[in-house]
């Protein structure tokens, strides 16, 4: 059930914008990130005889140009039905409230909780006579998924298109495109972000150059709520691919031809086991190699001297005997004189 009307949230605006000086504070910021509990601070020490009963206490966030509820304590009325965006998800402290911290806290904090709310107490017995009120402004921030950058060819010859992704993060980034070879900027790049349904950013670039010789990018996601940048991983260097091959088709194409050649190199090893293993079974066995051996000198072949038959005699000598047909018979030789032309 709600228990503020609107003329009462425009009475409460009213009365916070006559407030005298002394009763106003500055304007406090808080940052949290996506998912967190946050506590946004209100606190104003109570004077004597002061009790909750006689205190009213309200959380408000103006929301697209009107005035919603967060939270509000209402005397001895309890605590109040907060708007639906807000439901389940504060909370105030009654043994805070009576030492005089009035501060809410907000959990499970999302994009829609940038806002900026207001603390106003009032006090009942006084005719709902302002105490103070306080401002606070909560920036919400997300981290940013670490850039992701692709390259290929681009639609036309001689260019390459260079892709930057990042995503979950808040708020809007700012997204740079740098030449990692001088550290110089890159313009020129096409770069969209999107909202999912929690409220964070996808961003997603696209800058396309002429190819060179070797070119390294890198892409660098810049948060500005939490003062931070992320870059890209080192890109390797990217050479021309020979004409009308592209460079993913080129490697492509590659891969797949290490492989066939790997096929083919173990199939030849299995085809040559076999065959090796049923020559062995079936073949003589060959004599193994024990190493290398002294060469034996080669016997020069000479035709046989003749010498002229005038001078070959024939003597007669005694050798081993032998026996022919019972008959001991000597052994017939010659003799060489000597002579000379």
């Amino acid at each position: 059930m709600r228990l503020w009307s609107p003329g009462l949230f425009l009475l409460l605006a009213g009365l916070s914008l006559s407030l005298p000086a002394a009763g106003r504070r500055g304007i406090q910021e808080v940052q949290a990130l996506v998912g967190d509990t946050v506590k946004l601070s209100c606190i104003h020490p109570l004077g004597p005889g002061v009790t909750l009963g006689d205190l009213y206490l309200y959380w408000q966030a103006d929301v697209g140009g009107r005035t919603i509820a967060v939270a509000s304590h209402l005397g001895l009325g309890g605590l109040g039905a907060p708007d639906l965006i807000f439901q389940n998800r504060t909370r105030l402290s009654a043994e805070g409230m009576k030492r005089g911290d009035f501060s809410l806290h907000l959990s499970d904090v999302g994009p829609q909780d940038q806002l900026t709310f207001q603390c106003l107490l009032l006090r009942k017995s006084q005719n709902m006579q302002p105490l103070f009120n306080v401002s606070v402004d909560l920036k919400v921030a997300a981290h940013f998924s670490p850039p992701v950058v692709t390259s290929e060819d681009g639609p036309e010859d001689g260019e390459l298109t260079f892709t930057c992704t990042s995503s979950d993060g808040f708020p809007k980034p700012r997204l740079h495109w740098v030449n990692r070879t001088d550290g110089s900027l890159l313009p020129g790049a096409l770069t969209n972000c999107s909202r999912d349904s929690r409220g964070l950013y996808h961003v997603h670039s696209v800058l396309r150059l002429p190819r060179t010789p070797s070119i390294r990018v890198g892409c660098c996601v810049e948060n500005l709520s939490l003062q931070q940048n992320l870059s890209s991983p080192p890109e390797p260097v990217l050479s021309p691919s020979p004409s009308g091959s592209p460079s993913g088709q080129s490697s492509a194409l590659q891969g797949s031809g290490g492989t066939v050649f790997s096929v083919l190199a173990v199939l030849v090893v299995l085809v040559a086991v076999a065959a090796g293993w049923a020559c062995r079974s079936q073949c003589p066995p060959r004599r193994r190699y024990t190493g290398a051996q002294e060469e034996r000198p080669v016997q020069e072949l000479t035709a046989p001297q003749l010498h002229p038959p005038s001078l070959l005699r024939p003597r007669l000598t005694k050798s081993a005997p032998c026996t022919a047909h019972g008959q001991t018979l000597g052994s017939l030789g010659f003799e060489r004189d000597s002579w000379s032309l």
